[in-house]
């Protein structure tokens, strides 16, 4: 039996009270500003902290959710409402794809993967995160890939 995080996300899901709600198909909404003048300032600050650090860990066997809780992670000092939305919006994401992630087991031989994390222009940067992984070894480097170059492709390398 392969190990996966499944229990952790439904865990997690109940403990935020989020575990009956309908799924979505993204981890955030395209385009999405979030910004630290917020107004609105979240009352339940260790509720938030404790539920973007175990989303943190989760990103380990979960890139397809990295982009969006890095984005909920830079307001940990002072966060709103409409963060917390952020956060449940990768919940309900979650709910839905229980199943996804890389599975990491013990291999003898080596392959290396590569994975580009876009978000698609919303961000004025030059170079898109890309993130490779080794085997079972888990993340190795990132690398930057042009912001035109929309269809990257996946970079696989026997070793």
């Amino acid at each position: 039996m392969v190990p996966t995080q499944t229990k952790y996300v439904q865990d997690l899901l109940l403990r935020s009270k989020m575990n009956n709600t309908k799924a979505l198909p993204a981890s955030m909404t395209s385009g999405l500003r979030l910004s630290s003048k917020d107004m609105d300032p979240f009352p339940d600050g260790m509720l938030y902290h404790s539920t973007v650090g175990a989303l943190q860990y989760l990103t380990i066997t979960r890139p397809d959710i990295e982009f969006s809780v890095n984005k909920v992670c830079q307001f940990m000092q002072a966060s709103s409402y409409s963060h917390w939305k952020a956060v449940k919006h990768i919940l309900r994401y979650l709910s839905g794809t229980l199943g996804f992630g890389i599975r990491l087991n013990p291999c003898s031989a080596f392959t290396l993967h590569g994975l580009c994390d876009d978000d698609w222009g919303s961000d004025l940067m030059i170079v898109a995160p890309c993130l490779v992984f080794v085997g079972s070894l888990g993340p190795l480097l990132f690398l930057g890939a042009p912001r035109n170059n929309l269809s990257f492709p996946g970079l696989v390398l026997k070793l």
